[in-house]
């Protein structure tokens, strides 16, 4: 990416800005909704959380799950997905920041 101008910039606004929100509606306003109805909260809440992980690189899959199964229990809790995806902001910024 560094030999590209912009590039740090452009990955760093789409990490940050837009794939929170579209991966929130799919994996919490989706998945987890749906998983809700057929399974208890906390199975459904593991289930977003492993397919959301899945959908991720493997090295990230263990902290990418923890924000998951986090993000559906704030998005069953306060039946808003603001509060996930705030979330899912800051935690993508982080490791943004710190790669």
């Amino acid at each position: 990416m560094k030999s590209r101008p912009g590039w740090e910039t452009a990955y760093a606004i789409m990490a940050g800005g837009f794939a929170p929100f579209a991966e929130e509606y799919l994996f919490r306003g989706l998945v987890c909704r749906t998983l809700c109805k057929l399974w208890c909260e906390w199975k459904a809440a593991l289930g977003s959380a492993a397919f959301f992980a899945i959908y991720h690189p493997p090295l990230a899959w263990l902290p990418v799950a923890l924000l998951g199964f986090a993000n559906c229990m704030l998005f069953k809790r306060s039946k808003r997905l603001a509060p996930a995806v705030l979330l899912h902001m800051t935690y993508n910024t982080v490791v943004v920041t710190l790669s």
